[in-house]
């Protein structure tokens, strides 16, 4: 896109991106963006508590660092990519003196913490523009869900790099701009939700096999159709009940699927995954780390 094409050509920061925390959603992101060959790999820097923790990053040629502070000095725009628990932890370790610029971004991702929470937290990050995303692990291969929103974006500065950073998410999926008072409900529907996919594929893994399909031919036809189904709803706009009703022919084996899918309450299962998780989203908002996690500075 052009105008990460302009950030990367006018970026006057060692690195253009900077990831805190090493762990699946940062290699997510990076993993996306390396694919969509929107950034070079030396351009990204990562920090991590220690050296083994960069083990499945080899194959990256990322800068790697146990260095925090580091990560938010030397880039243009960082993200927070660990545990709401450690947060404290983090901004701790930086100590006060941290090096910061208006023209510098932070985008937190941290589950249930707002953008007030986290500019309490970071509050040696003094200068910085601050932005809250809640993404989904589907980025690294570029079929991510990512809501945004943003504190106070006015500076020039600071609306160039909101706008790189939807640039980035809408390439690694889709994005929206949410009001921040849904990122509950957004965490417990679309960053939790792909671990109640992937149960479901396994799901219907395991019955192609109980049919006696072989494990990797039931594994690929349940994934292709979730991913068609998938597809044919985002593509055509058709609400799922329409489209639920045109594979449903009268007396046909889909209704007896289905039926035997309300006998086991499918629907009541999934809409109480999405409250509980949206529940804990809360309750995490609410709680307040130690500050002596040991963490690397």
């Amino acid at each position: 896109m052009d105008n990460i094409k302009e950030f990367n050509a006018k970026s006057a920061f060692p690195y253009a991106l900077g990831f805190i925390g090493c762990g699946n959603m940062a290699y997510a992101i990076v993993s996306g963006l390396i694919k969509a060959k929107l950034f070079e790999e030396t351009s990204i820097i990562v920090s991590g508590t220690k050296m083994e923790s960069f083990e499945r990053w080899t194959h990256f040629n990322v800068a790697k660092t146990l260095k925090n502070k580091e990560v938010v000095e030397k880039s243009q725009i960082t993200f927070l990519c660990v545990k709401p628990n450690v947060a404290n932890a983090i901004a701790n370790s930086m100590g006060k003196d941290v090096t910061t610029s208006p023209n510098q971004t932070f985008v937190s991702i941290l589950a249930g913490k707002s953008l007030e929470d986290i500019k309490d937290i970071f509050k040696n990050l003094q200068h910085l523009n601050f932005i809250r995303a809640m993404p989904n692990t589907p980025l690294m291969v570029c079929a991510g869900a990512t809501a945004l929103t943003a504190d106070d974006v006015r500076s020039e500065s600071s609306l160039r790099n909101f706008e790189v950073i939807k640039s980035i998410f809408k390439t690694l999926g889709i994005v929206e701009i949410v009001d921040e008072n849904k990122f509950h409900a957004i965490t417990g529907l679309s960053g939790s939700g792909p671990a109640y996919i992937y149960i479901m594929i396994e799901a219907l893994s395991d019955a192609g096999v109980k049919q006696g399909l072989p494990r990797d031919l039931a594994t690929k036809f349940a994934a292709q159709t979730v991913f068609g189904a998938s597809k044919t709803l985002l593509e055509t706009g058709l609400h799922p009940g329409q489209a639920k009703d045109q594979v449903t022919s009268a007396g046909g084996t889909t209704i007896y699927g289905l039926h035997e899918l309300e006998k086991g309450r499918i629907r009541d299962s999934l809409i109480n995954a999405v409250e509980a998780a949206t529940k804990r989203s809360e309750e995490m908002s609410k709680y307040v780390a130690p500050m002596n996690i040991f963490i690397s500075k």
